[in-house]
């Protein structure tokens, strides 16, 4: 009895199963519950970072809650600070828009790997869910992270009490500087997007 060495050529055994991929419904059917898998697990932990976040809990409490995201320094809270109407609930919108977030069936594949299209929301869909109640077209969850709010709302010129007359009813905004004090930036929705992205382009579940 004689032996013999059995080869393979890599190149040719790799295209035969990229074909073999997508010929087999069984194969493509099994790809699709990991990715759906892997997309649900990203959605859960994004949706639970939300909630999690101090920025929208501080603004869930209303208008005598307290400064827990510490962008006041402790002075105050957020829901006043922005002027939202005291019966209003400012996260509402934008997570409706992350309950919304979905992804579709294979798009395309390269090669050994194989792409979804997973749409979250653009920007301008949040600025339109996130826009505040006043005379301007800023967006309360961008502003939290870059301290811009079109120069409408200012700590140095914020007192946090009671005034019946305005939106929240617990704080207003005046001409004179009554503090030295600045809006603190802290990291929200582009950081949870981020965070959101990442476990989906690393495959975790």
């Amino acid at each position: 009895m004689t032996s013999s060495t059995l080869h393979f050529n890599q190149s040719v055994f790799k295209k035969k199963f990229e074909q073999y991929i997508d010929s087999d419904r069984r194969i493509k059917g099994t790809v699709d519950k990991f990715a759906t898998k892997v997309f649900t697990s990203a959605k859960t932990k994004l949706i639970q970072d939300f909630e999690n976040s101090a920025i929208t809990q501080e603004l869930k409490q209303g208008p005598q809650g307290d400064n827990i995201s510490q962008t006041l320094g402790g002075y105050g809270n957020l829901f006043a600070f922005l002027g939202f109407f005291d019966n209003q609930n400012p996260t509402e919108e934008l997570e409706n828009l992350l309950m919304n977030i979905s992804m579709g069936k294979m798009a395309t594949r390269k090669g050994n790997t194989v792409y979804y299209k997973v749409k979250t929301p653009d920007k301008s869909e949040v600025e339109d869910a996130t826009r505040l109640n006043w005379g301007t077209n800023s967006s309360w969850a961008e502003g939290v992270e870059s301290g811009d709010f079109a120069g409408d709302a200012d700590l140095s010129h914020f007192i946090y009490t009671s005034w019946v007359n305005g939106r929240s009813k617990e704080g207003l905004q005046v001409q004179g500087q009554v503090r030295e004090s600045e809006f603190e930036p802290k990291p929200y929705l582009s950081a949870i997007l981020a965070n959101f992205r990442e476990r989906i382009n690393g495959g975790k579940v």
